[in-house]
């Protein structure tokens, strides 16, 4: 089944009060610079005749491996943002 989804978005950046409430410290990835809010506000549902099948491999660890390495050789890289 395919979708189409009405939204609106607010985008939540690093080192502002509402994210560090939202991911905490401890939980958050070397990578992370922001969280997107979604408010959903409709969807409906489409036959998905013309979608590809596709098949989900595995995660992709590149982001996270050059996040981490970028903030361990510029420490203010991190508050950057």
């Amino acid at each position: 089944m395919r979708y189409a989804i009405l939204v609106t978005a607010v985008d939540i950046e690093f080192g502002s009060k509402e994210f560090d409430e939202l991911v905490p410290e401890d939980k958050r990835l070397p990578s992370a610079r922001a969280v997107i809010r979604i408010d959903i506000q409709k969807t409906s549902g489409s036959c998905g005749y013309g979608v590809p099948l596709m098949q989900f491999v595995e995660e992709r660890e590149t982001l996270n491996k050059w996040g981490d390495g970028l903030t361990r050789k510029v420490p203010a890289f991190a508050n950057a943002f």
